[in-house]
């Protein structure tokens, strides 16, 4: 009579299945933590984006003589004028050329104000302080028509991965 011993140890075919289910478990958690990273700087651009929009707006809320006569109409790229420095520093925190707000005109300073929301100024080290310098192609178009009691401010911005289409926020605001 023969006995049957029970099987000891883990076969090969068991192992393979284990290391099979595994592997595709892993790519799969790989695939997701890619897409929450590209979610978080997708997030992170846009919050940036808001901020900027924000500044510019509580900066055209600060002239109003500047908004009524139309001075804040403006569109503007990083690539065309962000080399282009406005005649007068309307800021009492830039070191070279620095104006006092007050000894700067509405033109003047609506001028500044809308470069400075893209572009910035760096400072004395050469660090550029300008909280647009995460978003790719920066796009700022403030629109009104005078008398302006009624402002649209737009900013497109390009996806990082640039597959996707151009990102685009804008506010209203009236004065």
């Amino acid at each position: 009579m023969r006995y049957f011993h029970p099987q000891r140890g883990i076969g090969m075919v068991e192992v393979l299945v284990t290391l099979f289910i595994s592997s595709v478990a892993i790519t799969g958690l790989a695939g997701l933590q890619i897409q929450a990273i590209k979610a978080t700087n997708d997030a992170s651009q846009s919050s940036i984006a808001m901020w900027v929009v924000q500044d510019l707006i509580e900066r055209i809320k600060s002239n109003p003589d500047g908004a009524y006569d139309g001075s804040y109409n403006a569109h503007l790229s990083v690539a065309q004028n962000c080399g282009m420095q406005p005649a007068k520093y309307c800021t009492p925190y830039f070191s070279q050329n620095s104006q006092n707000g007050d000894s700067c005109d509405a033109k003047e300073r609506a001028a500044f104000d809308t470069w400075d929301v893209l572009c910035g100024a760096s400072s004395g080290a050469n660090i550029t302080a300008h909280q647009a310098a995460s978003l790719v192609n920066p796009q700022l178009s403030v629109q009104c028509s005078p008398p302006c009691s009624h402002y649209s401010i737009t900013l497109v911005w390009q996806q990082q991965d640039k597959k996707t289409q151009d990102n685009k926020l804008t506010f209203d605001l009236d004065i």
